[in-house]
């Protein structure tokens, strides 16, 4: 097998938030992104490390060189086609911030709806203790978002065979 070729791109010379943002949002969409702009401003909070809104508010904010450059790197990562969560080591999950590693399982598609109807399950019933089980939970969102968000889930358990999954 061969590794594939890394991605670069020329940023813009233009050293500010806004600029990056928008010259970002062009490469992104060019290769495809289904969210350009949404990638491009969490790649930039990411690589700066501050709230998207604070970043929002300040677009003619000066950029380092050595930000605009990792900035850079990053975006060629995702038009290379590496996920978000890949790239800045952690993932939202019905308002959670969840760590993820180089090998961890990503949250597979349908498991918020799951997770919804978990909750919704829980909020019909009377008060009292509340147990569920994910089976197969990969990387545990669910189960974590029932402990946070229900608090009449007093057990949960959260199964998986896959060793790699639980490192």
């Amino acid at each position: 097998e061969t590794e594939p070729e890394a991605v670069t791109y020329d940023w813009d010379e233009t050293p500010t938030c806004g600029a990056q943002l928008v010259h970002a949002e062009r490469v992104l969409a060019a290769a495809g992104s289904l969210a350009p702009w949404q990638d491009a401003v969490e790649l930039l909070s990411h690589t700066l490390d501050v709230p998207i809104p604070a970043l929002l508010a300040q677009p003619s904010k000066d950029l380092r060189p050595a930000d605009v450059r990792r900035f850079a790197c990053l975006v060629g990562r995702r038009v290379a086609g590496e996920t978000l969560p890949r790239i800045t080591g952690h993932v939202t999950f019905m308002g959670l911030d969840l760590a993820v590693g180089p090998a961890d399982p990503l949250i597979p598609k349908g498991a918020e709806r799951s997770a919804e109807i978990a909750l919704e399950w829980a909020r019909h019933r009377p008060l009292g203790d509340l147990s569920a089980a994910e089976l197969g939970t990969g990387c545990g969102a669910c189960a974590l978002a029932l402990a946070a968000l229900e608090p009449r889930f007093t057990h949960i358990y959260a199964v998986e065979e896959s060793a790699a999954a639980l490192e």
